[in-house]
């Protein structure tokens, strides 16, 4: 089944710094592009570290730093630089990575923003909560299509005429007849896995009801 990857929401024009940029810098260009965080390069744009508006901020290791630098003589603000606050090793994901994925590694402490990396290591874009929420943004009419190929036509070779299939804000209902009652629990999460289902209302029913076939005799039984 195909599933929507960081490559088709996440931002590709990344705003970026060097190690050596200075933090009056990082604040600015936060402010100025109403961004939280700033992914940093080395020379060949590999990402080296990501500065947070939370490294920043008073409260954290660098506190003492961004203290002296907030105060209008902050003699410091000319010297301290982003390798000085930035979180690093920055926790990355390649290109192709699949939107469950990113999501899960959000959960984790210091990932809720992810420098999507190319083959070579290079900055390809970033991913933040709020893209994971255009996955949820599908057309209906988008998520029936790719609901009737991937339960009913490749996973279960119904043709579409014998189902029906109605989407209503990312509620998908099925209804109809499949060929057996372990296609109903795997019409469900087929679909549930298809990006912008939101839940799925299943009342399939089945011709043969084979939850209490009896077990087909193995080699290794005798």
């Amino acid at each position: 089944m195909s599933e929507r990857k960081v490559d088709d929401v996440m931002t590709t024009d990344v705003v970026t710094v060097r190690e050596d940029t200075p933090l009056k810098r990082l604040a600015s260009l936060m402010t100025e592009h109403g961004i939280a965080c700033l992914p940093v390069l080395d020379e060949n744009r590999k990402v080296v570290g990501l500065v947070s508006e939370e490294d920043l901020l008073p409260g954290r290791e660098n506190a003492h730093r961004v203290r002296r630098w907030l105060h209008p003589h902050a003699a410091e603000a000319a010297t301290t630089r982003a390798r000085d606050v930035m979180s690093a090793p920055a926790t990355t994901v390649p290109a192709g990575t699949t939107i469950a994925k990113a999501a899960r590694l959000m959960t984790e402490p210091g990932a809720r923003r992810l420098p999507v990396v190319n083959t070579d290591g290079g900055l390809a874009g970033i991913i933040a909560p709020r893209d994971l929420l255009k996955a949820f943004l599908r057309p209906d009419a988008d998520i029936h299509r790719e609901i009737i190929e991937q339960v009913f036509t490749n996973g279960l070779g119904i043709p579409p005429a014998l189902i029906d299939v109605q989407v209503v804000d990312g509620v998908a209902t099925l209804t109809g007849e499949v060929p057996t009652t372990e296609d109903v629990p795997f019409a469900t999460r087929t679909a549930s896995a298809i990006d912008g289902v939101v839940a799925v209302d299943n009342r399939l029913t089945a011709a043969v009801d084979d939850r209490h076939r009896p077990r087909t005799a193995d080699l290794t039984d005798y």
